[in-house]
C-alpha cells in the first residue's frame, strides 16, 4: 500500500494527516499523487502518524521521486 491507502485506511482526510504531520494538505495531495517528494523527517511522521513503517509507505510509489519497478 501506498500514502493514500494508508491514509484512507486510518480513515484520515488530507486535512487530518497534514496537520498532524505539520505540513500543508495541498503538499500532502502532490505527494500522494507523485508530484512532489518528501524529506525523510517528514517521511517518518508520516509513516508514525498512519501507524505503519516508513517501508510500508515506499511500497507502492518511492516518495523521493518515481515509481518502484
Amino acid at each position: 500500500m501506498g500514502l493514500r491507502q494508508w491514509r484512507i485506511l486510518r480513515q484520515m482526510t488530507l486535512a487530518d494527516l497534514a496537520a498532524i504531520v505539520g505540513v500543508n494538505p495541498a503538499f500532502l495531495s502532490q505527494v500522494e499523487r507523485g508530484l512532489k517528494c518528501v524529506s525523510v523527517p517528514v517521511l517518518q511522521r508520516l509513516a508514525a502518524a498512519l501507524e505503519c513503517s516508513v517501508r510500508d509507505l515506499l511500497e507502492e510509489r518511492d516518495l523521493f521521486g518515481g515509481r518502484r519497478d
